[in-house]
Protein backbone atom coordinates (compact mmCIF):
# COMPACT_ATOMS: atom_id res chain seq x y z
CA UNK A 1 0.00 0.00 0.00
CA UNK A 2 0.94 3.66 0.04
CA UNK A 3 2.96 5.28 2.85
CA UNK A 4 2.82 8.87 4.07
CA UNK A 5 5.83 10.53 5.69
CA UNK A 6 6.46 14.04 6.94
CA UNK A 7 9.80 15.56 7.87
CA UNK A 8 9.07 19.19 8.83
CA UNK A 9 6.17 21.47 9.72
CA UNK A 10 2.45 20.94 10.16
CA UNK A 11 0.20 19.53 7.46
CA UNK A 12 -3.57 19.61 7.14
CA UNK A 13 -5.26 16.47 5.96
CA UNK A 14 -8.76 14.98 5.83
CA UNK A 15 -10.03 11.90 7.63
CA UNK A 16 -12.89 10.53 5.55
CA UNK A 17 -15.37 8.32 7.41
CA UNK A 18 -17.64 8.12 4.37
CA UNK A 19 -16.22 4.83 3.12
CA UNK A 20 -16.81 3.07 6.42
CA UNK A 21 -19.97 0.99 5.98
CA UNK A 22 -20.09 -0.45 9.48
CA UNK A 23 -18.37 -0.14 12.80
CA UNK A 24 -18.51 -2.19 15.96
CA UNK A 25 -18.20 -1.73 19.73
CA UNK A 26 -18.28 -3.95 22.79
CA UNK A 27 -20.74 -3.30 25.61
CA UNK A 28 -20.69 -5.62 28.62
CA UNK A 29 -19.02 -8.52 26.76
CA UNK A 30 -21.39 -8.28 23.78
CA UNK A 31 -20.21 -7.10 20.35
CA UNK A 32 -22.56 -4.76 18.47
CA UNK A 33 -22.22 -4.11 14.73
CA UNK A 34 -23.84 -1.11 13.03
CA UNK A 35 -25.94 -1.28 9.87
CA UNK A 36 -29.50 -1.22 8.62
CA UNK A 37 -30.15 -3.81 11.32
CA UNK A 38 -27.85 -3.56 14.33
CA UNK A 39 -26.46 -7.01 15.10
CA UNK A 40 -25.08 -8.44 18.32
CA UNK A 41 -22.67 -11.28 19.04
CA UNK A 42 -22.44 -12.90 22.48
CA UNK A 43 -19.84 -15.53 21.64
CA UNK A 44 -22.48 -18.01 20.52
CA UNK A 45 -25.17 -16.24 18.48
CA UNK A 46 -24.90 -13.52 15.83
CA UNK A 47 -28.39 -12.06 15.61
CA UNK A 48 -30.41 -8.86 15.59
CA UNK A 49 -30.00 -6.69 18.69
CA UNK A 50 -33.25 -6.72 20.64
CA UNK A 51 -36.33 -7.67 18.64
CA UNK A 52 -37.49 -6.34 15.28
CA UNK A 53 -41.18 -6.95 16.04
CA UNK A 54 -43.40 -7.52 19.04
CA UNK A 55 -46.63 -9.49 19.59
CA UNK A 56 -49.47 -7.55 18.01
CA UNK A 57 -52.15 -6.77 20.59
CA UNK A 58 -54.88 -6.78 17.95
CA UNK A 59 -54.42 -10.49 17.27
CA UNK A 60 -53.83 -11.71 20.81
CA UNK A 61 -56.97 -13.63 21.73
CA UNK A 62 -58.04 -15.18 25.03
CA UNK A 63 -60.91 -17.66 25.37
CA UNK A 64 -62.33 -19.24 28.49
CA UNK A 65 -61.56 -22.94 28.98
CA UNK A 66 -63.43 -23.64 32.20
CA UNK A 67 -66.40 -26.04 32.15
CA UNK A 68 -69.26 -26.87 34.49
CA UNK A 69 -69.66 -30.17 36.33
CA UNK A 70 -72.72 -32.37 35.80
CA UNK A 71 -74.34 -35.67 36.76
CA UNK A 72 -77.73 -37.41 36.83
CA UNK A 73 -79.98 -39.63 38.91
CA UNK A 74 -82.09 -42.16 37.03
CA UNK A 75 -85.01 -44.29 38.12
CA UNK A 76 -88.29 -44.48 36.19
CA UNK A 77 -87.70 -40.80 35.64
CA UNK A 78 -84.35 -39.06 35.05
CA UNK A 79 -82.94 -35.75 36.27
CA UNK A 80 -79.66 -34.13 35.14
CA UNK A 81 -77.87 -31.65 37.41
CA UNK A 82 -75.32 -29.05 36.27
CA UNK A 83 -73.16 -26.84 38.46
CA UNK A 84 -73.78 -23.11 38.35
CA UNK A 85 -70.08 -22.43 38.83
CA UNK A 86 -67.11 -23.46 36.72
CA UNK A 87 -63.93 -25.39 37.34
CA UNK A 88 -62.70 -28.35 39.34
CA UNK A 89 -64.21 -27.19 42.68
CA UNK A 90 -67.63 -27.94 41.20
CA UNK A 91 -66.69 -31.63 41.09
CA UNK A 92 -67.37 -31.73 44.85
CA UNK A 93 -71.10 -31.00 44.50
CA UNK A 94 -73.32 -33.83 45.76
CA UNK A 95 -77.06 -34.22 45.06
CA UNK A 96 -78.82 -36.74 47.31
CA UNK A 97 -82.40 -38.08 47.52
CA UNK A 98 -83.47 -39.25 50.99
CA UNK A 99 -86.64 -40.99 52.21
CA UNK A 100 -89.37 -39.70 54.52
CA UNK A 101 -90.86 -37.00 52.30
CA UNK A 102 -94.28 -36.47 50.77
CA UNK A 103 -94.91 -36.43 47.02
CA UNK A 104 -95.65 -32.88 45.88
CA UNK A 105 -94.18 -31.45 49.12
CA UNK A 106 -90.54 -32.50 48.81
CA UNK A 107 -88.15 -30.78 51.22
CA UNK A 108 -84.86 -29.31 49.95
CA UNK A 109 -81.89 -28.53 52.22
CA UNK A 110 -78.45 -27.23 51.24
CA UNK A 111 -75.28 -27.62 53.28
CA UNK A 112 -72.15 -26.34 51.57
CA UNK A 113 -71.92 -28.16 48.26
CA UNK A 114 -74.42 -30.88 49.24
CA UNK A 115 -78.02 -30.54 48.05
CA UNK A 116 -80.47 -32.96 49.72
CA UNK A 117 -84.07 -33.62 48.67
CA UNK A 118 -86.40 -35.56 50.98
CA UNK A 119 -88.83 -37.44 48.70
CA UNK A 120 -91.53 -40.09 48.88
CA UNK A 121 -89.66 -42.99 47.34
CA UNK A 122 -91.35 -44.60 44.36
CA UNK A 123 -94.06 -41.89 44.35
CA UNK A 124 -92.37 -38.49 43.98
CA UNK A 125 -91.83 -37.81 40.29
CA UNK A 126 -88.90 -36.15 38.54
CA UNK A 127 -91.20 -33.23 37.66
CA UNK A 128 -92.18 -32.73 41.34
CA UNK A 129 -88.56 -32.90 42.50
CA UNK A 130 -87.50 -30.39 39.81
CA UNK A 131 -90.25 -28.00 40.99
CA UNK A 132 -89.06 -28.32 44.61
CA UNK A 133 -85.44 -27.68 43.68
CA UNK A 134 -86.26 -24.63 41.57
CA UNK A 135 -88.25 -23.20 44.48
CA UNK A 136 -85.10 -23.30 46.65
CA UNK A 137 -82.85 -20.27 46.16
CA UNK A 138 -79.89 -21.90 48.00
CA UNK A 139 -80.14 -24.94 45.70
CA UNK A 140 -80.32 -22.81 42.56
CA UNK A 141 -77.16 -20.99 43.66
CA UNK A 142 -75.32 -24.30 43.44
CA UNK A 143 -76.98 -26.31 40.64
CA UNK A 144 -79.44 -26.14 37.77
CA UNK A 145 -81.75 -29.08 37.04
CA UNK A 146 -83.07 -30.53 33.80
CA UNK A 147 -85.87 -33.11 33.55
CA UNK A 148 -84.83 -35.71 30.99
CA UNK A 149 -87.71 -38.12 31.65
CA UNK A 150 -90.78 -37.76 33.85
CA UNK A 151 -91.48 -40.66 36.19
CA UNK A 152 -91.23 -41.88 39.78
CA UNK A 153 -87.88 -41.56 41.56
CA UNK A 154 -86.41 -43.81 44.24
CA UNK A 155 -84.50 -43.01 47.42
CA UNK A 156 -81.86 -43.21 48.72
CA UNK A 157 -79.93 -42.10 45.64
CA UNK A 158 -76.80 -39.96 45.33
CA UNK A 159 -74.70 -38.45 42.55
CA UNK A 160 -71.42 -36.50 42.76
CA UNK A 161 -71.06 -34.09 39.86
CA UNK A 162 -67.99 -34.41 37.65
CA UNK A 163 -66.40 -32.98 34.52
CA UNK A 164 -65.73 -29.49 35.85
CA UNK A 165 -62.43 -28.15 34.49
CA UNK A 166 -60.62 -24.84 34.64
CA UNK A 167 -58.18 -22.90 36.73
CA UNK A 168 -58.05 -20.64 39.73
CA UNK A 169 -59.04 -17.25 38.38
CA UNK A 170 -61.51 -15.04 40.20
CA UNK A 171 -64.68 -13.58 38.74
CA UNK A 172 -64.02 -10.26 37.03
CA UNK A 173 -61.90 -8.61 34.33
CA UNK A 174 -58.30 -9.40 33.45
CA UNK A 175 -55.79 -7.86 31.07
CA UNK A 176 -53.07 -9.71 29.16
CA UNK A 177 -49.84 -8.62 27.52
CA UNK A 178 -47.43 -10.82 25.61
CA UNK A 179 -43.67 -10.36 25.23
CA UNK A 180 -41.02 -12.20 23.23
CA UNK A 181 -38.02 -13.10 25.41
CA UNK A 182 -34.59 -14.55 24.71
CA UNK A 183 -31.66 -15.40 27.00
CA UNK A 184 -28.19 -14.73 25.59
CA UNK A 185 -24.96 -16.64 26.18
CA UNK A 186 -24.26 -14.62 29.33
CA UNK A 187 -27.66 -15.24 30.92
CA UNK A 188 -29.09 -11.79 30.13
CA UNK A 189 -32.79 -11.80 29.26
CA UNK A 190 -33.77 -9.68 26.25
CA UNK A 191 -37.43 -8.72 25.92
CA UNK A 192 -39.48 -7.20 23.12
CA UNK A 193 -41.88 -4.29 23.26
CA UNK A 194 -44.74 -4.69 25.74
CA UNK A 195 -47.83 -3.41 23.96
CA UNK A 196 -49.42 -0.35 25.55
CA UNK A 197 -52.89 -1.71 24.83
CA UNK A 198 -53.81 -5.00 26.44
CA UNK A 199 -56.32 -7.69 25.63
CA UNK A 200 -59.13 -7.49 28.22
CA UNK A 201 -61.22 -10.55 29.04
CA UNK A 202 -63.89 -11.42 31.60
CA UNK A 203 -63.67 -14.50 33.79
CA UNK A 204 -65.99 -16.45 36.04
CA UNK A 205 -64.83 -17.98 39.30
CA UNK A 206 -62.34 -20.87 38.84
CA UNK A 207 -61.94 -19.99 35.19
CA UNK A 208 -58.88 -20.41 32.98
CA UNK A 209 -57.93 -18.95 29.63
CA UNK A 210 -56.36 -20.19 26.43
CA UNK A 211 -54.34 -17.33 24.95
CA UNK A 212 -53.15 -17.32 21.32
CA UNK A 213 -50.12 -15.11 20.62
CA UNK A 214 -48.62 -14.59 17.13
CA UNK A 215 -45.50 -16.72 16.78
CA UNK A 216 -42.21 -14.94 16.04
CA UNK A 217 -40.67 -15.65 12.63
CA UNK A 218 -38.65 -12.48 11.87
CA UNK A 219 -35.57 -13.32 13.92
CA UNK A 220 -32.14 -14.97 13.84
CA UNK A 221 -32.57 -16.01 17.47
CA UNK A 222 -33.29 -19.56 18.59
CA UNK A 223 -35.20 -20.75 21.66
CA UNK A 224 -37.28 -17.59 21.89
CA UNK A 225 -39.94 -17.74 24.59
CA UNK A 226 -43.40 -16.18 24.53
CA UNK A 227 -44.08 -14.71 27.96
CA UNK A 228 -47.66 -14.09 29.05
CA UNK A 229 -48.29 -11.35 31.60
CA UNK A 230 -51.60 -10.80 33.39
CA UNK A 231 -53.15 -8.47 35.92
CA UNK A 232 -54.88 -9.61 39.06
CA UNK A 233 -58.67 -9.42 38.83
CA UNK A 234 -59.74 -5.85 37.94
CA UNK A 235 -56.09 -4.77 38.37
CA UNK A 236 -53.65 -2.67 36.33
CA UNK A 237 -50.18 -4.07 37.14
CA UNK A 238 -48.87 -6.99 35.07
CA UNK A 239 -47.02 -10.06 36.32
CA UNK A 240 -45.55 -13.08 34.54
CA UNK A 241 -48.30 -15.70 34.63
CA UNK A 242 -46.79 -18.35 32.35
CA UNK A 243 -44.73 -18.83 29.19
CA UNK A 244 -44.13 -21.21 26.29
CA UNK A 245 -41.51 -21.85 23.63
CA UNK A 246 -42.14 -19.85 20.45
CA UNK A 247 -43.94 -22.23 18.08
CA UNK A 248 -42.33 -21.69 14.67
CA UNK A 249 -44.41 -24.48 13.12
CA UNK A 250 -47.67 -22.61 13.64
CA UNK A 251 -49.00 -19.09 13.14
CA UNK A 252 -49.87 -18.82 16.83
CA UNK A 253 -48.26 -19.98 20.05
CA UNK A 254 -51.09 -21.07 22.36
CA UNK A 255 -50.68 -20.82 26.14
CA UNK A 256 -53.12 -21.94 28.83
CA UNK A 257 -53.30 -19.72 31.92
CA UNK A 258 -54.63 -21.23 35.13
CA UNK A 259 -52.64 -19.13 37.64
CA UNK A 260 -54.53 -17.81 40.66
CA UNK A 261 -54.27 -14.16 41.69
CA UNK A 262 -52.52 -15.16 44.93
CA UNK A 263 -49.80 -17.02 43.02
CA UNK A 264 -49.56 -14.30 40.38
CA UNK A 265 -48.68 -11.72 43.04
CA UNK A 266 -45.47 -13.67 43.78
CA UNK A 267 -44.35 -13.72 40.13
CA UNK A 268 -41.97 -11.42 38.24
CA UNK A 269 -43.51 -8.05 37.33
CA UNK A 270 -43.59 -6.85 33.72
CA UNK A 271 -40.49 -4.73 33.11
CA UNK A 272 -42.62 -1.69 32.18
CA UNK A 273 -44.40 -1.62 35.56
CA UNK A 274 -43.72 1.68 37.27
CA UNK A 275 -43.53 3.64 34.02
CA UNK A 276 -40.35 2.09 32.60
CA UNK A 277 -40.09 2.69 28.85
CA UNK A 278 -40.98 -0.25 26.66
CA UNK A 279 -38.23 -1.77 24.52
CA UNK A 280 -38.36 -0.78 20.85
CA UNK A 281 -36.35 -2.12 17.93
CA UNK A 282 -32.85 -0.66 17.53
CA UNK A 283 -32.68 2.18 14.99
CA UNK A 284 -30.78 1.86 11.72
CA UNK A 285 -27.34 3.32 12.42
CA UNK A 286 -24.07 3.84 10.53
CA UNK A 287 -22.24 5.02 13.64
CA UNK A 288 -22.35 3.39 17.09
CA UNK A 289 -20.32 3.85 20.24
CA UNK A 290 -20.47 3.25 24.00
CA UNK A 291 -20.84 5.88 26.71
CA UNK A 292 -22.25 5.88 30.25
CA UNK A 293 -22.72 2.09 30.07
CA UNK A 294 -25.07 2.53 27.10
CA UNK A 295 -25.01 2.00 23.35
CA UNK A 296 -25.25 5.24 21.32
CA UNK A 297 -26.43 5.16 17.70
CA UNK A 298 -26.58 7.69 14.88
CA UNK A 299 -25.62 8.42 11.30
CA UNK A 300 -28.87 7.82 9.47
CA UNK A 301 -29.03 10.06 6.40
CA UNK A 302 -31.33 13.01 6.99
CA UNK A 303 -31.52 12.45 10.76
CA UNK A 304 -29.76 14.66 13.29
CA UNK A 305 -30.62 12.54 16.30
CA UNK A 306 -28.32 10.40 18.40
CA UNK A 307 -30.25 7.56 20.03
CA UNK A 308 -29.12 5.79 23.18
CA UNK A 309 -30.21 2.65 25.01
CA UNK A 310 -31.23 2.20 28.60
CA UNK A 311 -28.32 1.76 30.99
CA UNK A 312 -27.11 -1.85 31.07
CA UNK A 313 -28.18 -3.85 34.13
CA UNK A 314 -27.05 -7.25 35.39
CA UNK A 315 -29.18 -10.05 33.97
CA UNK A 316 -31.06 -7.75 31.59
CA UNK A 317 -30.44 -7.43 27.87
CA UNK A 318 -29.69 -4.01 26.38
CA UNK A 319 -32.97 -2.21 25.74
CA UNK A 320 -33.56 0.49 23.12
CA UNK A 321 -36.38 3.02 23.14
CA UNK A 322 -37.56 5.50 20.51
CA UNK A 323 -37.96 8.06 23.32
CA UNK A 324 -34.26 8.03 24.28
CA UNK A 325 -32.48 10.41 21.92
CA UNK A 326 -30.97 13.89 21.63
CA UNK A 327 -31.27 16.25 18.66
CA UNK A 328 -27.91 17.58 17.43
CA UNK A 329 -29.52 20.05 15.01
CA UNK A 330 -28.98 20.60 11.32
CA UNK A 331 -25.69 22.48 11.70
CA UNK A 332 -22.76 20.53 10.28
CA UNK A 333 -24.81 18.20 8.12
CA UNK A 334 -25.24 14.47 8.63
CA UNK A 335 -23.67 12.54 11.49
CA UNK A 336 -20.61 10.65 10.20
CA UNK A 337 -19.18 9.03 13.33
CA UNK A 338 -19.52 8.85 17.11
CA UNK A 339 -16.86 8.42 19.79
CA UNK A 340 -17.99 7.76 23.33
CA UNK A 341 -16.24 8.60 26.57
CA UNK A 342 -17.03 7.68 30.15
CA UNK A 343 -19.85 10.22 30.47
CA UNK A 344 -20.15 11.87 27.07
CA UNK A 345 -19.82 11.47 23.31
CA UNK A 346 -18.05 13.26 20.47
CA UNK A 347 -20.29 13.69 17.41
CA UNK A 348 -18.45 13.99 14.11
CA UNK A 349 -20.52 15.64 11.40
CA UNK A 350 -19.72 16.55 7.80
CA UNK A 351 -18.44 20.05 8.67
CA UNK A 352 -18.27 20.25 12.47
CA UNK A 353 -17.67 18.37 15.67
CA UNK A 354 -19.99 18.45 18.66
CA UNK A 355 -20.06 16.97 22.13
CA UNK A 356 -22.91 15.36 24.11
CA UNK A 357 -22.55 15.78 27.83
CA UNK A 358 -24.67 15.70 30.98
CA UNK A 359 -26.89 13.09 32.53
CA UNK A 360 -28.68 10.66 30.24
CA UNK A 361 -32.38 10.02 30.74
CA UNK A 362 -33.56 7.40 33.20
CA UNK A 363 -35.34 4.22 32.11
CA UNK A 364 -38.63 6.05 32.67
CA UNK A 365 -37.63 8.71 30.15
CA UNK A 366 -36.90 11.51 32.63
CA UNK A 367 -34.06 13.61 31.22
CA UNK A 368 -32.11 15.72 33.72
CA UNK A 369 -29.29 17.61 32.00
CA UNK A 370 -28.29 16.03 28.69
CA UNK A 371 -27.16 18.60 26.10
CA UNK A 372 -25.31 18.92 22.80
CA UNK A 373 -22.81 21.67 21.94
CA UNK A 374 -20.74 22.37 18.83
CA UNK A 375 -17.08 22.48 19.85
CA UNK A 376 -15.44 22.97 16.44
CA UNK A 377 -16.61 24.33 13.12
CA UNK A 378 -13.30 23.83 11.38
CA UNK A 379 -13.07 20.06 11.68
CA UNK A 380 -15.66 17.61 10.47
Amino acid sequence: GDFYTQTYGVSVFDIDFGSVLTNSVVLEKTLYVSGSIIKSYDGASFCEAGFLVSPEESVISATTTATRASGNITSTGKLTFTSVGYGTPQNSIVVAFTTGGTAGAEVVTVSGLTVSVQIQTGVSTSAQIKTALEASAPAMAVISVFKDTDGAMAAPATVTLSGGTGGSLSSGSYQYRAVYAWTDNFGNIHRSNAQELATTVSAVANDSFSVAVPSLFITDKTNVMVELYRTQVNGTQFYLSTYALNNTSAVFTTITDTTSDATLATKEPLYTNGGVLSNDSFVTSKAITVADNRLLMGGVEGSNRVYYTKEVQDGVGTGASDFLSINTGAKGGDIISLKGFLDGCLVFKETCVGFITGQFATDTGIEVSLKYDVISEEVG
